[in-house]
């Protein structure tokens, strides 16, 4: 009797490891997470936010300019997150380039190889103003130093980010 039971078990072990390996129970976990970026009280108008997962994992979101940001495939568990801006100048940003002084972040021109010295550009009338930068504290766009560290623990998760 308890050899028969024993054997139940087993089978039902084994079975369900079968289930789980058919259906998908080794999926990667990760979910989607949005919020906010804030610094001093004022939304952050531009960069990129990165939530940094186990194993090298990661996934990246462009921050929009009301400071709002979504990011899928997120690593589940703990993360660390950096937060990284961009120069004005072009869409979507530079980190050198656009109007301004050439080699400057947030200006520059044009750099054409096999000539002396840069070209000027002209800003697009019809161009959107750039958006005005934050001075960020330098240690939050490195992953070794980023004090931001927070739990992904659900597949939809909001999460405001408030840098210190």
């Amino acid at each position: 009797m308890k050899r028969t039971l024993l054997s139940r078990i087993v089978v039902l072990v084994c079975v369900t490891a079968a289930v789980c390996i058919l259906t998908g129970c080794s999926k990667k976990l990760t979910a989607t997470v949005s919020g906010k970026v804030t610094y001093q009280g004022a939304p952050i108008k531009t960069g990129t936010i990165t939530f940094h997962g186990a194993e090298k994992k990661m996934a990246s979101a462009a921050i929009q300019p009301d400071g709002t940001y979504t990011c899928t495939e997120v690593p589940m568990g703990d993360v660390k997150v950096t937060v990284e801006q961009f120069g004005a100048g072009l869409p979507g940003g530079s980190k050198v380039g656009g109007p301004g002084v050439p080699g400057k972040p947030g200006g520059g021109g044009l750099i054409t190889p096999g000539k002396k010295s840069p070209e000027k550009t002209k800003t697009p009338e019809n161009a959107p103003p750039a958006p005005e930068l934050a001075k960020l504290p330098a240690n939050v766009g490195k992953l070794e130093t980023t004090p931001l560290k927070y739990t992904i623990d659900s597949s939809n998760q909001t999460i405001d980010i408030v840098i210190p």
